[in-house]
């Protein structure tokens, strides 16, 4: 009977001892929980006036006061408004140009890539340069 009164001894003891570390467990995440509710709280709000400051920076109307005083930016006007057969086109003045032997020669001697070798051009490969260079210029405008 001795035998079985301390070993019920021993059993409460270690049971106590067990429910006291558990205790001390529980409400040291029990703490720890808080703290992270209290951090996730803390955060949501955050996001909530960091939001709201982003919708007021990003208000079209407070955008364009800021561009019109910081920038010089204006609405755009009706009257600036137009379509492409009234802007008016520049004339080219490249296919009026008659190369003569002497320009050509000197456009010939030019180096085209820096090396100690230059590039030269008979008179017909200059003139087709130039006539494709022409109609390429022309054909963009």
């Amino acid at each position: 009977m001795l035998k079985i009164f301390i070993i019920s001894i021993t059993f409460a003891i270690i049971a106590g001892g067990n429910l006291f570390i558990f205790k001390y467990k529980v409400q040291t995440q029990e703490q720890r929980l808080s703290e992270l509710k209290r951090n996730i709280a803390e955060a949501q709000e955050s996001i909530h006036v960091l939001k709201a400051e982003w919708d007021y920076l990003n208000n079209p109307s407070r955008l364009r006061v800021q561009a019109e005083r910081h920038l010089g930016l204006h609405s755009l006007k009706l009257n600036q408004i137009t379509t492409i057969a009234s802007i008016p086109m520049k004339e080219s003045h490249i296919g009026n140009i008659s190369p003569s032997n002497k320009s050509i020669e000197k456009i010939s001697s030019i180096p085209l890539v820096k090396k100690t070798s230059k590039i030269t051009f008979t008179l017909k490969q200059t003139q087709k340069i130039a006539t494709t260079v022409t109609n390429s210029t022309l054909d963009k405008m």
